[in-house]
């Protein structure tokens, strides 16, 4: 396990993989082998707080409409 906060590519590869998006735990589970708990939390509110990703209705995270065009 490394002691690192996941980057905002691991975390939006994730959830680009995900039809739906992802739950925090689902992200959890494709990140843990790599990342310690507590710094896949660090990297979900990082991606949040630069907008990267928001939360939808069903608590699951999805790339941010704007941020998923210039993706492409």
């Amino acid at each position: 396990m490394y002691d690192e906060v996941p980057s905002d590519g691991e975390i939006l590869g994730v959830i680009d993989g995900a039809e739906c998006g992802l739950t925090p735990g689902e992200i959890f589970q494709a990140l843990e082998s790599d990342h310690s708990r507590a710094n896949i939390i660090r990297g979900i509110q990082r991606v949040l707080d630069r907008g990267l990703v928001e939360l939808t209705d069903g608590a699951r995270l999805i790339r941010c409409k704007e941020h998923e065009e210039l993706a492409a």
